[in-house]
């Protein structure tokens, strides 16, 4: 009997041991969640913990997918993802009624600090829990604390979307964060939801599962950022087309075309003109006024349009801080390329083949970019010497098709005053084209300021420098640096303009002829400016609404009454008859009333004459533009 006995209480203690093996295993599993399925033995009172389903069920599986990619993106998209134009709270400060200063380059980063924070909860709750990360229990605190920051998040992400919407630029770094703060929102949401419910999947689906919710997000968040900077472009293209003369003269109205929104310029270019808009820009065709491209954001603020001096590139400057300069072809408008870091310059000095750009040095001595309007590459760098200075004429730099010219102020060392001044003139090669010192008489001159212009056709540059109460003019031949005759407002060719006083203007040419054009009824002070800016060797404008052709000089009334009906008159002299007639022109409108200057505008350009009214305006009002011809 004890024989028999003994072996009895060995089974009796292997029993033991293997019910308590049973019982580890099982709390492994409940900890390690879907490593194994429940168990099919009869429950024992003392394992019913371990035998809970697994947490690894299909729509926790989903969730923790959805959770983990969205936090990976709103992370890449607070330090890796670039900000939009619309970003930055000084831009705003230029953006009437738009100064949402909590749209800065910060808040998103302070938001994933915060998202930081929640992950540091849940990690310590996780392993309290022994490293379960999305069972209920574990989850019970991190989660509403995941689902707060979540909604705030997204409420930001919505938010700014919104404003830079009406801003024209929608950017990737928003779009991303929302995507991702969406994400983590709906995943804590199904975690919480549905972490009771009972039902259980094997790891590869359940691997299988989240991968797809995370690619999901992934591929979301890649598209919207990608698509996000072109959303809302209004962008078309025209074919090749040549470029009509510009009419030496004209006596009617050729055409008229509504614009889509307020007109702020006209700048001759293409086989026509391009037309500034509020929100972008349109080309018109000279000949027949029918629009032929157009490149629009709506919503957006244009700073400014240059065109080459040949007429055939355009750079349309968008935003006054972080700024982004698109490259456009003027014959087509197809986009050559995006600058999305210039700064520097309002009117853009550029030839046919280069644009510059500034950025701030010490001591007044900036440094000049010049980049290929082709590709946008790099071509040189230009900065002066120690003792010069380009403060004193940033702005006004003059270009012809082939070269941009640009005087430098000079120093005496140990002194304040003005040893010479330095004109230096660039192409496309890092060494200058040619470099002209013109010393200035006495002791200490002081220079007061630089008046430089060029002609439409390169044929000619002068500048004047002021002293005080005497000036010095000196004039070069663009191409070559060689001194030339100085006369002032050179138009193309051998013809130059001068001021008759209160009676008008004079035009001159070189062979001794001179042609007055009356004052009256046009519109002329001391503050016009005349100057070659069409394209080609024949087509020119003028501020206050002068123009000037081969065969004619063109005006506008002075009348302030003709911008708010949108109706204007328009005065043609013809050269050398003296020959005068009147072409009577609708612009639209209505305008609102306006206590400044006419703000109309006349325009010589291939194919017609063209003209505006830049005025603001009324409701329901529709800004014109005419062609003559």
């Amino acid at each position: 009997m004890a024989a028999r006995d003994e072996p009895d209480g060995t089974d009796a203690a292997a029993d033991d041991e293997r019910s308590a093996g049973a019982d580890i295993d099982h709390g492994f599993a409940a900890r390690l969640a879907a490593y194994s399925p429940p168990s099919s033995t009869p429950e024992d009172p003392g394992t019913t913990e371990s035998a809970a389903p697994a947490v690894w069920r299909w729509p926790v599986a989903l969730g923790g997918g959805l959770i983990g990619a969205g936090i990976a993106t709103v992370f890449a998209a607070g330090w890796l993802v670039p900000r939009g134009l619309a970003h930055g709270v000084r831009a705003y400060m230029y953006w009437p009624a738009r100064h949402h200063h909590w749209l800065s380059d910060h808040s998103l980063r302070v938001l994933t600090v915060a998202l930081g924070g929640v992950l540091v909860v849940w990690a310590l709750t996780a392993w309290y829990r022994r490293w379960v990360w999305v069972e209920r229990s574990s989850f019970r605190v991190a989660g509403p604390l995941l689902v707060a920051w979540a909604i705030v998040t997204t409420g930001w992400a919505v938010a700014a979307v919104r404003v830079e919407l009406s801003t024209g630029f929608l950017g990737p770094r928003t779009v991303t964060a929302g995507v991702g703060a969406l994400a983590v929102l709906v995943g804590a949401l199904v975690v919480l939801v549905t972490g009771r419910r009972r039902g259980t999947v094997g790891v590869r689906r359940a691997l299988l599962a989240t991968t797809a919710a995370a690619v999901v997000v992934v591929v979301a968040a890649t598209v919207g950022a990608v698509g996000a900077p072109g959303y809302g472009l209004v962008a078309t293209v025209a074919p090749v087309a040549g470029t009509p003369a510009v009419p030496a003269t004209v006596s009617r109205v050729a055409w008229s075309r509504a614009m889509p929104s307020e007109v702020v310029d006209v700048v001759p270019a293409g086989p026509g003109v391009l037309v500034l808009l509020e929100d972008g820009v349109v080309a018109v065709d000279g000949r027949t006024g029918r629009i032929r491209w157009t490149y629009r954001r709506p919503g957006a603020s244009v700073e400014h349009l240059s065109v080459s001096p040949g007429g055939r590139s355009a750079l349309l400057h968008w935003g006054p801080d972080r700024s982004q300069l698109v490259a456009l072809d003027a014959t087509t408008g197809r986009v050559r390329y995006i600058n999305r870091g210039a700064k520097g310059f309002g009117q853009i000095p550029m030839t046919d083949d280069l644009w510059l750009s500034s950025s701030p040095g010490a001591e007044g001595r900036p440094t000049v970019d010049a980049w290929s309007l082709r590709d946008g590459h790099h071509l040189w760098r230009y900065r002066p010497a120690e003792d010069c200075r380009l403060d004193y004429v940033r702005n006004v730099w003059r270009q012809t098709r082939a070269a941009v010219i640009f005087p430098i102020v000079c120093y005496r060392h140990a002194s304040d005053a003005v040893r010479f001044v330095h004109f230096v003139a660039y192409g496309t090669s890092a060494t200058p084209l040619w470099q002209r010192r013109v010393p200035l008489p006495g002791h200490s001159p002081e220079v007061y300021g630089i008046d430089a212009e060029a002609a439409a056709d390169g044929s000619w540059y002068g500048a004047e420098i002021s002293l005080g109460r005497k000036s010095l003019t000196v004039a070069f031949d663009p191409r070559t640096g060689r001194s030339r005759s100085y006369r002032r407002h050179a138009l193309s060719g051998t013809r130059w303009v001068r001021s008759d006083g209160d009676r008008g203007i004079v035009v001159h040419d070189a062979d001794g002829g001179a042609w007055p054009v009356p004052k009256a009824p046009c519109s002329l002070d001391d503050r016009t400016i005349f100057s070659a800016a069409a394209p080609g060797a024949t087509g020119f404008y003028a501020d206050d609404g002068w123009t000037f052709a081969a065969g004619a000089v063109g005006c506008l009334s002075a009348s302030d009454a003709n911008g708010a009906r949108g109706t204007e008159v328009v005065q043609v002299q013809d050269l050398p008859s003296g020959r005068r007639h009147q072409i009577p022109v609708d612009l639209g409108g209505p305008y609102q009333e306006s206590s400044d200057l006419p703000r109309s505008s006349l325009t010589a350009a291939p194919g017609a004459w063209v003209v505006v009214s830049r005025e603001h305006l009324a409701a329901g009002g529709v800004s014109r533009v005419v062609g003559l011809r």
